[in-house]
């Protein structure tokens, strides 16, 4: 038997020390405080199982540590992670062609969002040799295992691989149970690299949703399933987190942290009792929040819940019902008042560009904001996204239907942006272009008076101010049309910054 024991675990991504070095640009970068990095927590559990089954787990991320500079010869094979994001895979994608120059020998192995919902297309570029479907933690000891033997991969369950020519896809495997993770290994990490997760800490405690929004990645993905981490193991999780890390903010990175109701309770107790003494902040439904009452509320407050991020989508009662959120225009206003009472921040985001929207339907989201926000003066909008229809997601067969052409290989969704005004061809090209520019507005002024931004130069900080009014007063009237300055400031986001 082969005696390697290593396995590589790749984070794709910008290096943070890729900046331009000269002319303009290098200018400004020199103003604008570096981007907060937070640790890699998809690799983290899976690094768990393989340290657990006897293997050496590294992780590569790629943003913090430069991937030239590891030997991938020695590994049982090396593993990439990737979400659908396009300059994400177009990063995995270099690595994988770098790990083959190096090491042609060495299997590499994609995993992630976006090879499991694309499998049949991801598995047939050349720099990939097995698509690992769903969860990685047990599929990658099994494949470990079959790799150190030379053994046949027909038996390992949720791969997908090419044989005589076409691509295999092995059956499904189950979720594992949650509560069997090993303890996370922060040890592999340097924590010199992740300042910001002294600030905030992002952790899962669950997975998967057992709601049905036609736009989700969660129904192909999670099937709907709903899978948690005991309150007694999550305690212990926050517990080895405050050791090694000491954050201000704690966030559940979850798809959906309160469904389990009795779970939250025991958690946030636990918090209470063990004087954990932190904030926290986690994702809900608006529903879920208007159902609540004042014990429950008050209860999650005290034990350090200072902000709430909250899916509205849209002000329209009307697209509601299509994308089947099943919450009321009356729930979320109902969801917001509670919210105030307890002085927990309400950080929403909407989704603008469906099919059989109207501009009437955006003027009513538009509206619905400003009402929100008059209820609660902690009401955030995250962004107002324009639809990116996902492999997998029930619109996604719909929209295709409608003239959508998404990419076909994974070279194509290596350019794959999430502003694209190409994902709306349903609507005219006046239409789309004023979704793309609602979009950039949304997320400059929520980024805008995010508190990294307040350490940037004077200068930089009255520019922001100046665009951040202009942009405002465009959302409060809906007023899209020839957003000359939105285009020049799109112009040189690309060209001189690449930081919103």
């Amino acid at each position: 038997m082969n005696s390697k024991k290593e396995v590589i675990l790749i984070y794709p991504g910008k290096h943070i020390e890729s900046k331009p070095q000269q002319g303009l640009a290098s200018i400004v970068h020199r103003y604008l405080p570096k981007h907060p990095i937070r640790p890699p927590l998809s690799l983290l559990p899976i690094a768990a199982y393989l340290r657990q089954a006897g293997f050496l787990p590294t992780i590569v991320d790629c943003r913090v540590t430069e991937y030239r500079h590891i030997d991938y010869s020695q590994a049982i094979f090396v593993g990439i992670s990737t979400m659908t994001i396009g300059n994400m895979i177009s990063h995995g994608l270099a690595v994988a062609e770098f790990v083959r120059q190096q090491s042609p020998a060495t299997p590499i192995v994609w995993g992630g969002i976006h090879p499991t919902l694309t499998a049949e297309s991801t598995i047939q570029q050349d720099l990939v040799d097995v698509v690992v479907r769903g969860e990685g933690e047990e599929t990658s000891v099994e494949l470990a295992n079959a790799f150190l033997s030379k053994n046949p991969l027909h038996s390992i369950k949720g791969i997908t691989f090419i044989e005589k020519g076409e691509p295999l896809h092995t059956p499904d495997r189950l979720f594992i149970n949650m509560n069997d993770i090993p303890p996370i290994p922060y040890d592999l990490l340097n924590k010199s690299n992740y300042p910001a997760a002294q600030e905030n800490f992002i952790y899962q405690s669950s997975r998967g949703c057992p709601h049905n929004c036609i736009f989700c990645y969660n129904k192909p993905y999670n099937r709907r399933r709903y899978r948690t981490r005991s309150a007694k193991n999550v305690l212990k999780d926050i517990a080895l987190i405050q050791k090694e890390f000491s954050p201000r903010i704690l966030q559940f990175f979850d798809d959906e942290f309160f469904t389990n109701k009795k779970r939250v309770i025991e958690i946030c107790t636990g918090m209470i009792e063990q004087k954990m003494n932190m904030q926290w902040m986690a994702g809900c439904r608006l529903d879920y929040i208007d159902s609540y009452g004042d014990e429950f509320l008050g209860l999650i407050a005290r034990s350090g819940c200072t902000s709430l991020g909250v899916g509205g989508e849209s002000g329209s009662e009307r697209i509601l019902s299509y994308i089947n959120k099943g919450v009321s225009l009356s729930q979320m206003k109902g969801a917001v008042a509670k919210l105030r009472k307890y002085d927990i921040e309400a950080l929403l985001s909407f989704v603008v560009g469906l099919p059989g929207e109207t501009w009437r339907d955006i003027k009513k989201t538009l509206q619905f904001i400003d009402k929100l926000k008059s209820i609660h003066p902690k009401v955030i909008v995250n962004s107002i996204n324009v639809l990116v229809p996902l492999p997998g997601a029930p619109i996604f067969e719909e929209v295709q239907k409608l003239g959508y052409h998404p990419p076909q290989t994974l070279e194509e969704w290596a350019q794959f942006s999430w502003a694209d005004k190409n994902h709306t061809p349903w609507h005219t090209p006046k239409y789309s272009r004023k979704l793309e520019t609602l979009y950039t507005i949304s997320r400059f002024l929520f980024i805008a008076n995010h508190p990294l931004l307040q350490r940037a130069h004077p200068c930089i900080r009255f520019f922001i101010k100046q665009l951040s009014a202009l942009g405002a007063f465009r959302m409060k009237r809906g007023w899209l049309f020839f957003p000359i300055e939105w285009d020049l400031f799109k112009l040189f986001q690309k060209v001189v910054v690449d930081y919103f």
